[in-house]
């Protein structure tokens, strides 16, 4: 719910900033999203929303970790695919021109081993470190929210 809140908000002329923490009436709110509203509105003047994106699939929810915990982070033209639980990438895509996706080193490149191209290893290399920086800036017990 990172960034759709203050998209929400947005639609309905909320002003965030007012809002209140759920754990003090005194305490402002703290959000770390962006609406993304201007992405819909004007999907070809929107780009640089955010440079990078991430996501997380988990299952079980709740206390029960340990099935799955699977990140992407991914930038304007690379895709990194990660298996936390294993501490190994699954798959890395580089997005070309017209929209699609290659893998870099022809597909050959095996999850673990980082792709020859320089310019690819760099990207891969940043989306590794990407992964961490946010990773660690999440909070997943909800005690803690």
């Amino acid at each position: 719910m990172r960034d759709e809140f203050p998209t929400i908000a947005q639609l309905l002329d909320v002003e965030t900033t007012e809002l209140l923490s759920h754990l003090s009436t005194t305490v402002p709110l703290a959000l770390d999203g962006v609406s993304f509203l201007s992405a819909w509105s004007e999907p070809t003047t929107s780009a640089g929303l955010r440079e990078t994106m991430y996501s997380e699939e988990f299952s079980p929810g709740g206390n029960n970790y340990g099935i799955e915990d699977t990140v992407t982070v991914r930038n304007a033209d690379y895709q990194l695919i990660y298996d936390e639980l294993n501490d190994v990438p699954i798959a890395f895509f580089k997005y070309e021109a017209d929209g699609s996706q290659s893998e870099p080193d022809g597909g050959n490149m095996p999850p673990s081993v980082p792709p020859a191209d320089q310019a690819d290893l760099d990207a891969y290399d940043d989306l590794l470190a990407e992964r961490v920086a946010i990773g660690a800036g999440l909070v997943y017990d909800s005690a803690e929210w």
